[in-house]
C-alpha cells in the first residue's frame, strides 16, 4: 500500500518548513462547522475549533459572505488612513465593554501582547512584568519573556524584567496560594503590570475563585500596576462569557484579543486599553501594515454579529455545564480522572496516573491518535495530561456528546500506569 496523500503533504511539511514542533496531527483538505477532512476523506468531530479560533464553526458562510462583499471595495487600506469597516469594528468592540475602552489595531495575538505590554511600560515608567508559570501568551520576543515557559527565557534576549507566579493547580496549590501570590506581588520589583489569562488554557483550563481574582486585581492597583487580560484564547464566547474575565467579577486595565475575533477567517487581533490610557499610544511603535485591514474587520463584525444573534455565547455556557456534569456522571468513580472543571465550552479532563502523578507523555499522546482513529480530533495539556475540551461554540449537541461518550469510553478502558507507550 502506497503513502497516503495526507502522508505525503506532511512529509513535504516537514522537508519544506521550519516550524517549532513537528507533530502534524491532521492534513486538513477542508473543513465546515465542526468537521474536518483529510484528504483521504476521512472526517473528524473537531474539540479543538484550531486551538480556540474558529468559535463560530470552520468557514462560517456568513462571514465568509462579508468577506466577498468587502473585496468587492477594497481588501486593503493603509494605517495611516481608515474606513468605515475599521472604525465600526472598533465602535463595537469597545461597546461590548460599555465603551470604557479604545482599541489598538494589530495583526496576531503575539503582536497584541506586545502592544500591551509597551502601554503598560510608558504609563507607569516601570519595566517589570509579572506573569504566570508555564503559561504561554505568543512567540514574539516579549510575549515569550512574559510567559512562564522557561524554555522560551534567556534565548534570544536575557529576561531581565520579568517574574512568573505559580499557577492555580489544585494538585499543589496550599490554602494560602492567594495570600502567597500577593505577598509575592507586594514585596518582588514594583510591575508595570500583572499578565494573565484568568482561565489559563495551554497549562489544562486552571483557574481559581473570584475573590482570588479580585483581590489580585487590588493588589496590583495597590502597587502601581495595570492588570493585563489575555483574552487571545479565552474571548468571544469561550468560557460561557463574552470574555473569560467576566467571570470573575474584574475590570482590567488592557485587554488582548485574537484568535477567535474572527473564527480563523482572516488574520485580526487587537488591545482594548481603558480611555486614561490612550495618551500613551503615540508614534511608530503602534504602527502595524497589515492590522484592521477593512477585509479583516469585515470578517470580525460579522463574526460578532453572527454570534449574538445565534447566542452562542449564552450556548456555550448552557452547553458547556450539561457537558462537565455529564462527564463528572460518567468519570466520577476512574481512579485516573483527577477532575473536570472548566466554564462554558472551555472544559478540562485531568488526568494521573495511579499515584496522582502527570501521564507520561507518550501515553496520552497513544490514546489522542486512537481517538482520532475514531474520528475525534481532540488536543491535550503536557503541563496537567489534561484533555481539552474546546469545541466550536455551535456543534450540534448530538455531535458533540457523541464524541464526548468515546472519550468516556477510552478513559474508562485505559490504563495510565504504564511506562512506556
Amino acid at each position: 500500500m502506497g503513502v497516503s496523500i495526507s502522508d505525503d503533504i506532511i512529509k513535504r511539511d516537514l522537508a519544506s518548513i521550519s516550524r517549532g514542533s513537528i507533530r502534524i496531527p491532521l492534513a486538513i483538505e477542508s473543513a465546515s462547522g465542526s468537521v474536518l477532512k483529510n484528504y483521504e476523506g476521512k472526517t473528524y468531530t473537531d474539540l479543538t475549533a484550531g486551538w480556540n479560533v474558529t468559535n463560530a464553526g470552520w468557514n462560517n458562510p456568513t462571514i465568509i459572505s462579508a468577506v466577498k462583499k468587502q473585496f468587492s471595495k477594497t481588501a486593503y487600506c493603509p494605517n495611516w488612513c481608515t474606513n468605515n469597516e475599521r472604525v465600526e469594528l472598533a465602535e463595537k468592540l469597545n461597546g461590548l465593554l460599555n465603551d470604557e475602552y479604545r482599541t489598538i489595531c494589530c495583526v496576531t495575538g503575539s503582536e497584541a501582547v506586545e502592544m500591551a505590554l509597551k502601554v503598560a511600560r510608558r504609563a507607569t515608567g516601570r519595566f517589570h512584568v509579572t506573569g504566570f508559570e508555564n503559561s504561554y501568551h505568543g512567540c514574539t520576543l516579549g510575549a515569550m519573556l512574559a510567559g512562564g515557559f522557561k524554555s522560551l527565557h534567556d534565548k534570544d534576549v536575557p529576561n531581565n524584567f520579568h517574574a512568573h507566579l505559580p499557577l492555580p493547580d489544585n494538585k499543589k496549590i496550599t490554602e494560602n496560594y492567594g495570600a502567597e501570590i500577593k505577598h509575592a506581588i507586594k514585596t518582588g520589583p514594583p510591575p508595570a503590570a500583572v499578565l494573565m489569562e484568568t482561565i489559563f488554557t495551554n497549562p489544562g483550563i486552571l483557574y481559581s475563585a473570584p475573590p482570588f481574582y479580585r483581590e489580585l486585581y487590588n493588589t496590583v492597583k495597590r502597587v502601581g500596576g495595570l492588570f493585563i487580560a489575555d483574552e487571545v484564547a479565552t474571548g468571544f464566547g469561550r468560557a460561557g462569557k463574552f470574555f473569560a474575565f467576566q467571570n470573575f467579577d474584574i475590570q482590567p486595565d488592557i485587554i488582548v484579543l485574537g484568535k477567535a475575533i474572527t473564527s480563523g477567517v482572516m488574520p485580526l487581533a487587537a488591545v482594548l486599553i481603558k480611555k486614561e490610557l490612550h495618551t500613551y499610544v503615540k508614534g511608530m511603535g503602534f504602527h502595524s501594515t497589515y492590522a484592521f485591514t477593512p477585509a479583516s474587520c469585515s470578517a470580525a463584525i460579522a463574526n460578532i454579529n453572527y454570534m449574538q444573534d445565534k447566542m452562542l455565547v449564552e450556548r456555550s455556557e448552557s452547553l458547556g455545564e450539561e457537558c462537565r456534569k455529564y462527564l463528572g456522571r460518567h468519570l466520577h468513580n476512574c481512579k485516573y480522572v483527577f477532575e473536570v472543571r472548566g466554564k462554558g465550552l472551555s472544559i478540562g479532563i485531568e488526568l494521573v496516573d495511579s499515584q496522582k502523578n502527570v501521564v507520561e507523555y507518550g501515553i496520552l499522546n497513544k490514546m489522542l491518535f486512537e481517538l482520532m482513529d475514531e474520528g475525534v480530533f481532540v488536543e491535550r495539556s503536557a503541563y496537567t495530561s489534561t484533555i481539552l475540551i474546546m469545541p466550536p461554540l455551535n456543534i450540534p449537541r448530538k455531535l458533540l456528546l457523541e464524541a464526548l461518550d468515546k472519550i468516556i469510553s477510552k478513559i474508562l478502558n485505559y490504563n495510565f500506569d504504564v511506562t512506556k507507550a
